[in-house]
């Protein structure tokens, strides 16, 4: 995950024209990391571009980090056949890679499985991993153990507006009276910061869980409007 603060510098330092072309392995690296450093400051068309970069090299770690990119662009077909790539070579079987794990997880979360995505999530490290946690945790509405998983991703990354989005999400669902109506607020003011839909979503869910009716369906309407790479 790329912050906020360092997105700028690396999108310049990656932007650089080479005099010689780089081997096919490191000019996908570093299409992908052009593609994060793109995702963070918000530019979804960029982001998509980069990715589209990300070709001729089957490195297994290289394998899941696009799978996972691919997971955060909203592309599943694209995400599970990175990771279906993904093979190791040897007498033994190797043990599971990580990263291709955190995008087993996400696939998990897409098809409505947060049960089996928690269990495999809790054997991952990490911030991208917590983040997952969380949001399994929020679909089993256990808002107050996926606020104590995003806390800990933002005492890393106090500007992640993913994982703050996510935070007044499950306070929402743990609160009541003034203190649902604080994190309602927080959450309404922290999707109007984010570009993507991502507030207008958290919104709409957390409305309905608080049995606003109306107002869940104006948010999740909203949320769904003028729907782009961007």
């Amino acid at each position: 995950m790329v912050s906020v603060s360092d997105a700028p510098a690396a999108v310049d330092d990656l932007s650089v024209k080479l005099d010689k072309l780089p081997g096919a392995r490191v000019a996908a690296y570093r299409e992908l990391a052009l593609a994060l450093a793109k995702l963070a400051l918000d530019d979804y068309a960029g982001f998509a571009e980069s990715l589209a970069k990300v070709h001729g090299t089957t490195e297994p770690r290289l394998l899941a980090r696009l799978g996972l990119a691919q997971i955060q662009r909203g592309d599943l077909k694209a995400a599970a056949t990175a990771v279906a790539a993904v093979q190791y070579f040897g007498k033994d079987k190797a043990d599971a890679e990580p990263l291709a794990e955190q995008v087993s997880v996400g696939l998990l979360l897409a098809a409505g499985l947060p049960e089996q995505a928690l269990e495999r999530a809790s054997k991952l490290d990490g911030s991208r991993a917590r983040m997952m946690r969380a949001q399994a945790l929020i679909d089993l509405d256990r808002g107050r153990e996926a606020t104590v998983e995003l806390d800990a991703v933002l005492a890393v990354s106090p500007d992640n507006l993913e994982a703050q989005i996510l935070r007044e999400y499950a306070r929402s669902l743990e609160a009541t009276g003034a203190a649902r109506t604080d994190a309602l607020e927080a959450l309404e003011k922290l999707g109007r910061k984010a570009k993507s839909k991502l507030g207008r979503h958290a919104m709409g869910m957390a409305q309905l869980a608080a049995g606003n009716l109306d107002e869940a369906k104006k948010r999740l309407g909203q949320a769904l409007e003028d729907i782009s790479d961007d």
